[in-house]
């Protein structure tokens, strides 16, 4: 159906709701008369009645019971000495999964037609994705992309995957990382990696360096591991010390090979990264799919194409009004507005989009960054998308932080793999420069208020800030995106 059309029919399905009553629903009779209706709302507006579904009460936010949640995390902000990281519960109903089948299951036929990948696949799963968690009420929390994906679906993955779906069942992290490695290892056919962060599966490549020899052990002599047999494989074994000799990937994974993974925003250089460690492999984008509803999909160009017919999407320009996809101008960049069947009802879901372009119709949007992720500590009002495009072209890992003590000033951390501190501190000083664009910044400055940014490389900073997401609720690890500006002063990397 049409944007519209699916507006109105899942307005028809929950005018008895709560939410429905509220807004009159049933009286609504076109995508205009809804926007007068609804205003925008955030996630501290829904939290209440978000509580009440996990606590299992039914027709809330949309008609019945939820079937699921997922957990994501919330926006970080600072404002003098104040840093919140808050977890957010998105609701999920049985429609809502739906569309975002509606969404999915066209795309991925779409690039099976075009890239036609031969052997297995590796979808990306992470263990706390698999641990079992439920709301007081009893509803699931987490979704696995399985369900996503829908029970059709599920069969031809599990025949077609590479590491088999026990191992992702494993809670204990080295058990895990061994029988997901012995299984990558093991498939010299692969040829379709479905990624969500590039950083999960640079992740894995590093811990395969660090786990070489266990790995090269239990690949050339077989053993128990967790409770399970595992086979020798010698020849696997065999590539495997040759890839440790040379670390060509192509040793083991020879190819063609087909990589989908987010590449815009943040996750850019990170994408870059996993193009240089794998270059026998063609890279798709993903679009913007957030866990609250899909808002873009690449089209077979990898470009992506604002979604049809599995939610209502609005963006919302600078003069502060809601545009739909057809009005979006190349150049111009926006805020997404969401409605989706999970009960999200013009959802400012804190993504900032720019349109580059139209294919045939539809505009073509990548991601800024993220809104609501904003530091003040003097005045100076970063925020994250803008610091975002201060650090384009830094390879690797970038982060822009407020120093942890002392004079008010930010630090910018590095990887230290990719720049030494005389590189990093010219790195920092051509970001000052860059953040002097902000008016609110540069003022700070001339007044000495602020200090000039300094700058830390850091020993796996891309490790430690992904460790301390997740032990924050940010979510498992194959998902947590790596903003521009780190507001939260609990992020102390050694």
């Amino acid at each position: 159906p049409s944007s519209e059309q699916w507006l109105l029919n899942m307005l028809e399905r929950n005018a008895s709701t709560e939410t429905g009553r509220c807004f009159g629903f049933a009286s609504l009779r076109s995508a205009a008369a809804f926007q007068r209706a609804v205003p925008p709302c955030d996630y501290a507006a829904l939290a209440t009645r978000i509580e009440r579904m996990a606590d299992g009460e039914e027709d809330v936010l949309f008609s019945g019971r939820a079937a699921a949640f997922e957990l994501t995390a919330g926006s970080t902000g600072l404002h003098g000495d104040a840093a919140a990281q808050t977890a957010k519960l998105v609701p999920y109903s049985r429609e809502s999964l739906d569309d975002f089948r509606q969404a999915m299951l066209p795309w991925l036929a779409s690039v099976i037609r075009q890239y036609a990948p031969a052997g297995r696949a590796y979808w990306c799963v992470s263990p706390a994705m698999r641990r079992p968690c439920a709301t007081r009420g009893g509803i699931p929390v987490g979704v696995a992309d399985g369900a996503y994906l829908g029970e059709d679906a599920i069969g031809p993955i599990v025949s077609l995957s590479a590491v088999p779906a026990w191992v992702t069942e494993l809670e204990e992290p080295v058990s895990w990382r061994l029988a997901t490695l012995y299984h990558l290892v093991r498939a010299e056919d692969l040829s379709f990696l479905f990624l969500w962060s590039p950083t999960f599966f640079l992740t894995l490549l590093r811990l395969l360096r660090e786990e070489g020899d266990s790995l090269h052990t239990l690949l050339r002599e077989g053993g128990t591991l967790a409770g399970r047999r595992f086979s020798p494989d010698r020849d696997a074994a065999r590539r495997l010390a040759r890839y440790l000799e040379h670390e060509d990937t192509r040793v083991l994974w020879p190819g063609p090979l087909l990589i989908s993974a987010w590449a815009d925003g943040w996750a850019a250089p990170f994408a870059e990264q996993l193009r240089a460690l794998l270059p026998q492999a063609a890279f798709q984008p993903k679009g913007l799919l957030c866990t609250e509803g899909v808002v873009s999909i690449p089209g077979p160009d990898g470009r992506a194409r604002v979604a049809e017919g599995c939610g209502f999407l609005e963006f919302l320009a600078a003069d502060g009004r809601a545009r739909g996809g057809g009005e979006l101008v190349p150049g111009e960049s926006y805020s997404v507005l969401l409605t989706t069947s999970g009960g999200l009802y013009r959802y400012q879901c804190g993504d900032h989009v720019q349109c580059t372009g139209y294919a045939g119709e539809r505009p073509v949007i990548r991601l800024l960054g993220r809104e609501g992720i904003c530091c003040d500590m003097v005045g100076e009002k970063l925020v994250d998308a803008f610091v975002a495009g201060c650090l384009e072209g830094i390879r690797g890992f970038a982060l822009l932080q407020p120093q942890p003590d002392g004079r008010p000033a930010y630090r910018l951390l590095l990887d230290e793999r990719e720049y030494g501190m005389r590189e990093a501190r010219l790195l920092a000083r051509r970001l000052d420069a860059a953040l002097g664009r902000n008016p609110q910044y540069a003022h700070a400055r001339r007044l000495a208020q602020l200090g000039p940014v300094e700058a830390l490389p850091l020993r796996e900073p891309l490790e430690q800030y992904l460790a301390w997401a997740i032990a924050g609720g940010s979510g498992r690890q194959g998902i947590v995106k790596i903003p521009a500006l780190c507001a939260a002063r609990d992020f102390q990397p050694a």
